[in-house]
């Protein structure tokens, strides 16, 4: 991939999956969601890029593959030092990452200039000095650098959408950034699907779903079986009998692993007139696509997103309202797998109250090995309306009482559309992708 610019149908599709929907209900399977079980004409399979020589007028650049070459090579040299700068020079930012069943931990996100990926007193310096790249890096389980690619030339855009990385139980990598792309554990691409997707989830088996305008369920390898039109999700997750939830700002669906949609939720949002680069209601600003969703081990599912509307949560007969304080405020919901509504609350911010600038969007989920919840979060969450961004971690138990709060550092208002995932280990530690971090595998960790 070159240059990333944000392409007029990553625009549209970013103002399509935050436009306002209908008042919440649980819609079933003879909703206006389009199930094919073609290929869509927008989804193409590839042959592995790897083995099989592109025409003459498609070969990449070869002053970029020696690029690439270069910064995937290994030196035991110092890096290059260089001035960090957020923008241009933003170092080592990871915009996802997966610890797959043997304890490796997989990394994805931009690199500019040159790092040491070793952890220990040795130095394996990779990169070039003053460009910046994709790319796509493997650590054991004792954090040690296994391997990393790196995927061409990239620079940050507004409403940056980084690209997303999975495993399945046998150590194969999926990446989705342009489309999605498997990995063999060595590093070897296998097959790539081209897309617009916003994010991809892949289950034990190597099968995947590309969540983005539409949904995409592609088998392990890399065969669409089925889409999903006018889907406007943003994530997606797999339960324990193959189910699939797709979730967005606007709400969450469930189909079966055929494609047949079951049921769905409404949620109300807006978007269009206010954001995170100000506090007018005439800002311009655009609310983050990002959303978490994830299923417990009783296949119950735990939504995570951005309330900026009233809302009633509960789709049945009762009612369970949730309100922001000002702008928007973080909620959380937990729901059968039926979709009947367990509980629902807004993260608690410390140290906020009505009066305070406060405008918070929820971004990922992650599970201790005890069940516990941990929601990932961040926005402009102090009284200064010039102040950057903040990242902060909420702990729930599974009843959805908020036991822990911790805020971590500020972040990059650029990668405000998409790009903060968390992931949570056996132990129980909780890895956040970062920017800036100096210590491979540029991880920000915690204990929640």
């Amino acid at each position: 991939m070159t240059v990333k610019k944000l392409s007029v149908v990553t625009f549209v599709s970013c103002l399509l999956l935050s436009a306002c929907s209908s008042e919440n209900t649980v819609t079933p399977s003879s909703s206006s969601t389009k199930v094919t079980t073609t290929n869509p004409p927008t989804i193409k399979t590839t042959i592995p890029v790897d083995t099989v020589p592109a025409p003459e007028d498609t070969q990449p650049d070869p002053e970029a593959l020696a690029r690439n070459k270069e910064c995937e090579r290994v030196r035991p040299t110092a890096p290059k030092p260089t001035q960090f700068d957020s923008w241009d020079s933003p170092g080592v930012l990871t915009t996802s990452m997966n610890i797959d069943a043997e304890g490796n931990t997989i990394i994805t996100g931009l690199m500019s200039d040159e790092h040491d990926f070793d952890i220990t007193s040795k130095r394996k310096t990779l990169g070039v000095n003053g460009w910046s790249f994709k790319f796509l890096a493997k650590f054991n389980e004792r954090q040690e650098f296994s391997w990393m690619k790196c995927q061409g030339e990239e620079t940050l855009s507004h409403w940056y959408v980084g690209p997303t990385v999975n495993t399945d139980s046998s150590g194969n990598i999926y990446q989705c950034d342009t489309g999605l792309s498997k990995f063999s554990p060595a590093g070897k691409l296998l097959w790539s699907v081209v897309s617009e997707p916003l994010s991809c989830v892949t289950n034990s088996s190597g099968e995947s779903v590309i969540a983005g305008p539409e949904a995409n369920f592609v088998d392990t390898n890399g065969k669409t079986i089925w889409s999903a039109k006018n889907c406007s999700c943003s994530t997606a997750t797999f339960d324990q009998e193959g189910n699939i939830f797709v979730g967005g700002q606007n709400g969450l669906k469930k189909f079966s692993s055929s494609g047949k949609q079951l049921w769905k939720i409404n949620f109300r949002s807006r978007n269009s007139d206010f954001g995170p680069n100000g506090y007018s209601e005439y800002g311009g600003g655009f609310v983050t696509d990002q959303v978490g969703i994830r299923t417990d081990r009783d296949n119950n599912i735990v939504f995570v997103f951005s309330l900026n509307l009233k809302n009633d949560v509960d789709p049945s007969s009762k009612t369970k309202i949730l309100s922001p304080v000002w702008f928007q405020d973080t909620a959380i919901a937990k729901y059968t797998s039926g979709g009947e509504l367990l509980w629902a609350q807004k993260v608690k911010i410390p140290k906020t109250v009505v009066k305070t600038t406060r405008y918070a969007e929820g971004y990922d989920i992650s599970f201790k090995p005890n069940g516990d919840i941990i929601v990932l979060g961040g926005g402009k969450l102090g009284k200064n309306t010039d102040q950057d961004l903040r990242l902060f971690l909420a702990k729930f138990t599974t009843d959805g009482e908020q036991t822990r709060f911790m805020w971590l550092g500020e972040y990059l208002s650029f990668i405000h559309n998409m790009g903060h995932h968390i992931v949570t280990d056996t132990t129980g530690r909780t890895y956040v992708t970062s920017a800036g971090e100096k210590l491979p595998p540029f991880l920000i960790s915690r204990d929640m």
